[in-house]
């Protein structure tokens, strides 16, 4: 071919290739610039959808946590699980009926055993049924959730909430709801902004890595719950935005394997994937349309260079050989070679081009040969730290092998070469096994999660494994290895901590019984608030229960239920008193004592908690005798003593015993020599089980504080420590006797009194008092407040009653003569009762004034007087006693009225 055809050839086809390389360019820029605000668009439709999805949940979680904190429910379901009575299942699902009411979009509300069973429910189909595999109850155990989506047999789209129900840190069961979720599907369905094919999708990873929808779509209504993605399909929007990270996606798919533009979003809380897409062809046909109308140009634009080309091929022919021939060689290498410049036109200004980029090449590869020395000296000296430095170092791949290793890490790994690390899995090497010896599992290892989310990585306290076999504690960090905004790899760092971990050992052993001191503390206290809110909660259950009563007119049904609520609040109430003795917040009281009765009662106790399992004999001598004791403290020795025995018989079954009697012990018993029981009249109670009985090493610890053969979380170790404490305190003795696999026997020796009472008779039913007097009557709780106003009026007495401390000042300040009394309860918002006695003395010094309390450490009987008010009741208040009081304090007023 000629010169001329060539440079025709060559002018054309750089002519061309600029055209359309401009052309290309703007194209792609154009192109570049659609994308950017689609994405951009995609982006805020996005985060707008990721945070009303994320808002939703919050509030439902909100929602479930607000059903979970009812006290009614709690209290309730506790109730239930230990006496099993359909009454609080009863008041456990009118509270979830009151819930649902308010919360209208609550299909069911169920409350789950700790066993998986149903025993509580808005419907009532579902009570009894056993969920205990499924995993919204496992999950609500442990935390609050709200991804439970399921289809009921309408397909309907449901949601589970489930989450654990506490009281006092005490799990008592799972709560349950099932809601409906217009407002997540209406919130994901809202298309607004987008385009004819664009759409949200909402789904959520499975536990293999798939990806399910949990909601329809713009083009598969039956998506939800159905429509599920392979984790391998990497080209889908949705298995990215599992990822973490937002993702800007142009090359994906989406399920229908159309190609899309896509934004991801991952929602951490709840673990969900989010994507907003448009097909690629509608987002970007605005700039299709501009690449045919290029098309067509540069087809002109080719016949009008090629005409020119021809037109001035003739008139370069000549230099433009010469510069070719000068190029091959500048191609080759020879650098030294320089074109013609002596022409004046473009050929000459051409040549000087040329000339300029030999000059420049040589210039390049002086400076490439400079710097390529300097790097080999920088790697030298990163070689050279590395293997100096205390600390092991070693590199991954993201195959989690072995890249580099500095000697420090060969040493303390006890390998000899590098070559025996290079190129080996780290994990399978030094990182296997758990300290236990159990197999650790490459998905559960963090270091090799790094590889996968590229966030840094630190552990203080790890098991590293040795070439010979041999362990030891190390720290490390964990840091990824990043080119080009892609994860390549990763460096860690570790050092041996074996030292250090034996020395925290140590430290934690000597704070292990600190710790145990702080949690008594604690609930020491909790109790005071605890026992003041529940003795209100009794003051109201046992005046109403008085007031019908009262009230019954003779009805021996509704009179016998009255007397075992009141029975029932008078047992609550030592429990207080127990509490707070327990919390050294009160003292405790001995009287004389017929054990054999609070016998019977922890029988029925331990009947109702106790398996079938276990057979629980009794041997109970009505006429043991009376001793001197604290009933609350008589009953905790001897539900001690039967925990203890069901827990040695809980796996195997076996016979609870419970015997008690009257022995009189002689001097020079041998039966009991050694024990240093003085001869006398005593009350044996002894508790026998068949379990597993103790050797000789646990029988002399298991009065010790913090002693314990439990499991973590079963158990203080200080069951056994109060029982001895309360035996000694009541100048008795405990015996144990034990064998492994015969049982235990434990016998408690009491003194008896020897002028013996019986049990004090019922009191009199006689008359209330009544009066005519005029009464300002103040406690902040309402339900308390209206039942002493109705039994106070009942008694024909006159009541001004108010629920506002200031509001009862602002009344008395007003018209001081017309109250001959004051009943004030203690603890009340912007006044208390000391505070409202103070201000009422000042204007009156000689009226009576009666303060009632559940509990405060502000005050006691002592400061009560020392103020001026006549009388300091504890809640709960029994009708009789108040009323006494009122009469008494009234009858005092008059006598002094009458020597005045």
């Amino acid at each position: 071919m000629k010169i001329r055809s060539k440079l025709i050839l060559a002018f054309l086809a750089i002519s061309l290739s600029s055209m359309i390389l401009i052309s290309f360019l703007f194209y792609s820029n154009e192109k570049k610039n659609l994308t950017r605000q689609i994405f951009n668009h995609l982006e805020s439709v996005a985060s707008i959808q990721h945070n009303r999805i994320k808002a939703i949940n919050d509030q439902n979680i909100v929602r479930l946590k607000l059903v979970a904190s009812r006290t009614q429910l709690r209290i309730s379901l506790r109730d239930f699980n230990i006496e099993r009575d359909p009454y609080y299942q009863g008041m456990m699902v009118q509270n979830l009926e009151d819930a649902k009411m308010v919360l209208k979009d609550f299909r069911n509300i169920c409350i789950i055993s700790l066993d998986g069973i149903i025993i509580a429910s808005t419907d009532s189909d579902k009570i009894g049924k056993n969920i205990v595999e499924r995993d919204f109850f496992v999950r609500g155990l442990t935390e609050y959730s709200v991804d439970q989506f399921f289809l009921d047999k309408n397909q309907n789209l449901l949601t589970r909430l489930s989450g654990p129900l506490f009281l006092n840190s005490q799990l008592l069961g799972v709560l349950i709801i099932v809601s409906e979720v217009e407002n997540i599907i209406s919130s994901v369905s809202d298309y607004t902004g987008l385009e004819k094919t664009g759409e949200t999708i909402l789904a959520r990873r499975m536990e293999n890595g798939d990806a399910l929808f949990i909601m329809p779509t713009r083009f598969e209504p039956d998506a939800a719950l159905k429509l599920r993605i392979a984790k391998e399909r990497q080209d889908i929007p949705i298995i990215q935005s599992f990822y973490g990270k937002p993702h800007l996606l142009s090359d994906a798919v989406d399920y229908r394997e159309v190609p899309v533009l896509a934004v991801t979003r991952y929602i951490e809380d709840i673990g969900w994937g989010l994507v907003v897409k448009t097909d690629l062809a509608e987002a970007l046909a605005p700039v299709i349309g501009m690449r045919n109308l290029i098309a067509y140009l540069i087809v002109a634009a080719t016949f009008f260079i090629l005409f020119i080309s021809i037109y001035f091929s003739k008139h370069i022919t000549r230099p433009i050989i010469q510069l070719t021939e000068t190029a091959k060689k500048i191609t080759k290498g020879d650098y030294t070679v320089l074109a013609d410049e002596s022409m004046k036109d473009e050929t000459g200004i051409l040549a000087h081009a040329f000339n300029s980029m030999t000059a420049n090449l040589i210039k390049s590869h002086t400076t490439l040969e400079k710097k390529i020395e300097e790097l080999s000296e920088s790697e030298e000296q990163v070689r050279n730290l590395l293997n100096s430095t205390a600390e092991a170092i070693f590199g991954l791949d993201m195959n989690a092998n072995c890249t580099f290793c500095n000697p420090s890490c060969l040493s303390l790994l006890k390998y000899k070469k590098d070559d025996e690390l290079l190129g080996k899995n780290i994990h399978q090497l030094m990182h296997h096994t758990r300290e236990d010896g159990t197999l650790y599992p490459p998905e559960k290892c963090r270091i090799l999660k790094l590889l996968q989310s590229k966030i840094p990585v630190h552990d203080d306290s790890e098991v590293l494994w040795c070439s010979d076999g041999s362990s030891f504690w190390a720290e490390y960090w964990a840091y990824p290895v990043i080119r080009d905004h892609e994860i390549i790899g990763a460096v860690v760092t570790f050092i041996d901590i074996s030292e250090r971990k034996a020395a925290l050992a140590e430290k934690e052993k000597l704070n292990a019984q600190l710790q145990q001191s702080q949690k008594m503390e604690a609930i020491g206290t909790l109790s005071g608030g605890i026992s003041h809110d529940f003795n209100n909660i009794l003051t109201a259950m046992i005046g109403y229960a008085e007031l019908v009563q009262i009230k019954s007119s003779g009805q021996d049904d509704i009179l016998r239920y009255a007397e075992e609520v009141i029975s029932a609040g008078q047992r609550a109430k030592e429990l207080v008193r127990q509490i707070l003795t327990f919390s050294r917040q009160s003292e405790h009281e001995r009287r004389p004592l017929e054990i054999y009765l609070i016998v019977k009662e922890v029988l029925k106790l331990i009947r109702a908690s106790i398996p079938s399992t276990i057979e629980i004999r009794e041997n109970i001598d009505t006429k043991s005798g009376v001793v001197l004791a604290d009933p609350t403290q008589i009953h905790q020795v001897l539900m001690n003593l039967c925990t203890n025995a069901y827990h040695a018989m809980q796996e195997t079954g076996g016979i609870l015993t419970i015997a008690l009697g009257r022995i009189d012990i002689q001097p020079g018993d041998m039966k009991i020599a050694g024990f240093g029981l003085p001869p006398g009249p005593y009350v044996k109670l002894q508790v026998t089980d068949t379990g597993c009985g103790m050797d000789r090493a646990v029988r002399e610890r298991i009065f010790e504080p913090y002693f314990t053969t439990k499991d973590k979380g079963e158990g203080t170790g200080m069951g056994l420590a109060l029982t001895h404490g309360i035996v000694k305190n009541h100048d008795g003795h405990i015996i144990v006797s034990s064998e492994p696999g015969k049982g235990s026997m434990f016998q408690v020796y009491l003194p008896r009194m020897v002028s013996e009472t019986t049990r004090p008779s019922r009191e009199d039913e006689e008359m209330l008092p009544k009066g005519s007097e005029r009464i300002l009557l103040v406690d902040d709780e309402v339900t308390i407040m209206e039942m002493e106003q109705q039994m106070l009026e009942m008694l024909d007495y006159q009541v001004t009653a108010t629920s506002n401390c200031v509001e009862a000042f602002q009344l008395f300040a007003n018209r001081p003569d017309d109250f001959d009394l004051i009943i004030t309860d203690m603890t009340m918002p912007e006044m208390t009762g000391a505070e409202l006695a103070r201000k009422v003395l000042i204007i009156r010094p000689e009226i009576p004034i009666i303060l009632c309390t559940g509990f405060s450490e502000l005050i006691n009987e002592k400061k009560a007087k020392a103020i001026g008010i006549r009388k300091y009741i504890m809640k709960p208040i029994v009708t009789r006693e108040l009323v006494t009081v009122v009469r008494k304090l009234l009858d005092e007023k008059k006598v002094h009225r009458k020597e005045s």
